[in-house]
């Protein structure tokens, strides 16, 4: 094969660069290389393109992929499609993701701290912790399920009260503070049971209420002494202390006993309360019973037919001796004593007697 060697091949007249006509070969591993431009007004037809692209014009990617063929993004009408997971901040140019529009995300797992400067609207939003360091509004209803603890530094107004269903179990309390604990001790049917008892000493300082059937709120056995009906309103207990100036139907005063006896009959006075009448027919013996240290009493006699009075030993009189009474009929006496000495076991009662009057 014949060859030709020159130093510089020009056009026939030397004023343009050659022309190939024919084209031209360049065997593997040569290449045209120099200073200048390659300028080529048709087709470039090669294999791959090596270099810096930033001055091509009309280039029109429709997909990328991967080594292995496989498209990870592609373009569409409504913007691109991303496959597969897609990394940003390894190049320090690009740590930021700046999203102006609407953005569809399915799932979104973030390592660090995700900052939201204004409203996040979402359907579902699961997080094992969160930290709100201004207000949380709820407009439905807030859930709490398998939570062990709810711990709140301020206060927690509930405006239309709190309702504890069946979800408390027996024995679980309500802490209040150091004012006391709530305690659930049974909730089997309609018959429920609350204690309030002191934190500290674990004492009850508040009767424990139980609702029976009948619409009653009883004490527990051996507690505090208040029942209260529901369907009469009535309180019962066993004292009552403070202003009563509010109550109504309340006799304050002198409290009386009537006693009616006949021939051989006794009439035993009681002496919880002040006053006493007896009117008596007969033989008739006057005795006592109950009574507290120093109360004082007043006997009035009424004679219903001819009477003879007779008195206990209890009856202290001045003279050392019973009165005389007036046995007509008709006939109204007068005694005065207090109690000088209550009774015991062992111990007898002495009652310090005033003179009698007749009023007949």
């Amino acid at each position: 094969m014949s060859r030709i060697r020159a130093n510089k091949i020009t056009d026939k007249i030397g004023t343009g660069a050659i022309e190939l006509e024919k084209g031209a070969h360049l065997p593997i591993g040569m290449g045209i290389t120099g200073a200048g431009g390659l300028n080529i007004t048709g087709v470039v037809t090669a294999t791959s393109f090596s270099g810096s692209g930033a001055a091509l014009t009309g280039i029109d990617a429709t997909s990328v992929k991967d080594s292995a063929g496989n498209v990870k993004i592609q373009a569409q009408a409504s913007g691109a499609v991303y496959t597969g997971i897609h990394t940003f901040g390894t190049n320090t140019n690009f740590t930021d993701i700046d999203v102006d529009g609407h953005t569809n995300l399915d799932n979104v797992n973030v390592a660090g701290v995700a900052t939201f400067a204004s409203a996040v609207n979402t359907g579902a939003l699961t997080a094992s912790t969160g930290t709100f360091s201004g207000n949380v509004s709820v407009g439905g209803t807030l859930t709490y399920e398998d939570v062990t603890n709810i711990d709140s530094v301020g206060i927690i107004t509930a405006r239309s009260g709190v309702d504890v269903d069946d979800f408390i179990s027996v024995g679980s309390n309500i802490h209040l503070g150091n004012a006391g604990i709530v305690t659930a001790t049974s909730f089997s049917g309609p018959a429920t049971q609350v204690t309030l008892a002191n934190e500290s000493s674990d004492t009850t300082c508040f009767p424990v209420f139980a609702t029976a059937a009948s619409g009653n709120l009883a004490p527990k056995t051996n507690e505090s002494k208040l029942t209260f009906n529901s369907s009469t309103g009535q309180l019962n207990a066993t004292k009552f202390v403070g202003d009563g100036s509010a109550l109504t139907g309340v006799t304050a005063g002198i409290t009386t006993e009537a006693l009616v006896k006949t021939n051989g009959q006794t009439a035993s006075l009681d002496l919880s309360k002040d006053d006493h009448k007896v009117t008596a027919t007969g033989t008739v013996t006057i005795d006592v019973s109950g009574g507290s240290e120093s109360t004082a009493h007043t006997l009035r006699i009424v004679n219903s037919g001819i009477t003879t009075i007779g008195f206990s030993t209890y009856f202290l009189f001045p003279s050392g001796g019973q009165p005389s009474l007036p046995t007509a009929s008709g006939a109204i006496s007068l005694i005065s004593f207090t109690i000088h000495r209550a009774g015991a076991v062992g111990i007898s009662t002495q009652l310090i007697s005033g003179a009698s009057i007749n009023f007949s």
